[in-house]
């Protein structure tokens, strides 16, 4: 009897063990019944490190395209290589998104190289914050405006001479603009508009393309204008001076092709209309019209350069992008149109405004003589 208790208390103890999950090669797997329902059920047990890599991967591949946002916008040169480097600098002020997210897919990672790495990306964030700073000048502004009558100038881009012409009328009135650019303006458009501005700018020059496309721009004024000089563009450019009794100043339209058509042409475009700049820059000059070009971009950056300055940035009016702004569901993404101004003038104000029938917002500048 007494043998026979002392086998069972053996196998008792032999049991406990396998009985209570103790081995080392079962702990923290799922009993075999479980798996066995997983898989018959077509779920596949999920595998470690795997959300990790996909964490990580996600930031590499944000880092990156952030990483050519910023190399394009910051070294314009680059952008003469390719039209994805002209087309990187257009989003410079939506790369910050990039880094923010690929910092923190990097922590999410839950690696310690990879938390290094966030660091790498934090930096990269910082430098884009410091690359787009002006484009919050709105939230920190200081400039004074200058006194004096203002001058207001006006640029539209008509989609192809597709823009409702009682709208750009109603807007040239309701914002009293006394001098207008008009891009991609056709025959037919720039016929019924010079009957709808009649009394509020009834002087007009420029070319208007013969069909519904992109070669057609305009100049409209209040007061008598006679056009003085051109520039060499793939779309018509031409540069009017103004008899204003309060006096005269010379307002160029210009249309630059875009870099996604031809980069070649997109920046001897450019060289045409700073060249332009230069033969113009001892008159009080204006400069406006639809660039296809942000302030990061390379032809711009060299009219610029020439001794004009944006509207927008010397206003201290933030950030205004454009362009599209047919798209139900975003608002305009891109700042491509610009009114630009010599020493002659100081902007105190520039704002976009809407227009029926067009992909762009309008941008309505005001300037004040020094």
């Amino acid at each position: 009897m007494a043998k026979a208790t002392v086998k069972t208390g053996s196998a008792k103890t032999k049991a406990s063990p396998t009985r209570r999950g103790a081995s080392p090669a079962a702990v923290g797997r799922p009993p075999a019944s479980a798996k066995s329902a997983s898989l018959r059920a077509g779920r596949v047990p999920p595998k470690r490190g795997a959300g990790r890599f996909a964490w990580l991967a996600a930031a590499w591949v944000a880092a990156f395209a952030g990483a050519l946002i910023l190399v394009s916008a910051l070294v314009p040169a680059t952008q003469t290589w390719s039209a994805v480097f002209a087309l990187a600098a257009t989003f410079a002020p939506h790369a910050l998104a990039l880094w923010l997210f690929a910092m923190l897919a990097a922590v999410f990672a839950a690696r310690r190289k990879a938390k290094l790495l966030a660091l790498v990306m934090a930096f990269g964030l910082v430098c884009n914050v410091l690359a787009i700073a002006p484009y919050t000048s709105a939230l920190f502004r200081t400039a004074t405006p200058w006194p004096g009558t203002a001058l207001k100038v006006m640029t539209l881009n008509l989609r192809f001479g597709y823009a409702d012409p009682d709208a750009v009328s109603a807007l040239v009135s309701a914002e009293g603009a006394q001098a207008l650019v008009l891009t991609e303006v056709s025959e037919p458009l720039a016929a019924r508009l010079a009957e709808k501005l009649a009394q509020t700018l009834p002087y007009q020059a420029g070319q208007p393309s013969r069909g519904n496309t992109a070669e057609g721009t305009m100049v409209f004024a209040r007061h008598p204008l006679s056009v003085v000089d051109a520039a060499e563009t793939t779309y018509h450019s031409v540069a009017v001076e103004v008899a204003d009794p309060a006096g005269r100043y010379v307002v160029v339209g210009v249309h630059p092709i875009s870099p996604l058509h031809a980069t070649a042409s997109w920046m001897s475009d450019g060289a045409a209309i700073a060249a332009l700049a230069t033969r113009q820059m001892s008159s009080p000059l204006i400069i406006a019209g639809d660039f296809n070009a942000t302030l990061e971009h390379l032809p711009l950056r060299r009219i610029m350069a020439t001794g004009l300055a944006d509207a927008v940035r010397q206003s201290e009016s933030g950030w205004v992008p454009t362009y599209p702004s047919d798209v139900a569901f975003l608002p305009p993404l891109i700042g491509i149109d610009h009114i630009l101004a010599n020493r002659s003038f100081h902007a105190n104000n520039a704002h976009s405004v809407p227009i029926s029938g067009s992909d762009h917002l309008g941008l309505v500048a005001e300037l004040v003589r020094k």
